[in-house]
């Protein structure tokens, strides 16, 4: 299963949020059924965030989130 989060984040936030975004991605990482993920930016609109990740279904997605909140 594909997940994919948008942020919008101001220019003055990104080193902050990119941090934390980090840290998220980390602890989802953890979790059982995670396969893979990644954190981007877009080229066009730098305030413009994703974090897509990879799943082996979706209940293992949905326990990840349940775990990390």
């Amino acid at each position: 299963m594909l997940v994919v989060s948008r942020f919008r984040v101001p220019a003055v936030d990104a080193e902050a949020f990119r941090r934390d975004m980090d840290a998220a991605h980390a602890a989802l990482a953890a979790r059982p059924g995670y396969e893979r993920g990644n954190v981007g930016r877009n080229v066009d609109d730098p305030e413009l965030w994703v974090l897509s990740t990879l799943w082996e279904h979706v209940g293992a997605y949905r326990r990840a989130c349940r775990r990390t909140t």
